[in-house]
């Protein structure tokens, strides 16, 4: 078992719904400190550059989603 599953758990759904990099910013953050707390999670911009590499993941994973349905 992977020692983050749980909290992967979390964060990808919402993730997964997000509309912009900013709203994963902000669940990442969230996140974290939830899970680890605020001394330990850091502040929100530390999260920005990561919420700017997954949103093209997320973007892509929509468009895949869309064009599996089709084909």
């Amino acid at each position: 078992a992977d020692e983050y599953s749980a909290e992967a758990g979390t964060i990808v759904p919402r993730v997964g719904n997000a509309q912009s990099v900013d709203e994963i910013t902000a669940v990442l953050h969230e996140e974290f400190v939830r899970w680890f707390g605020n001394d330990t999670a850091g502040p929100r911009q530390a999260y920005e550059a990561p919420a700017r590499q997954i949103w093209p993941a997320v973007l892509e994973f929509r468009q895949g989603g869309q064009t599996r349905s089709h084909g």
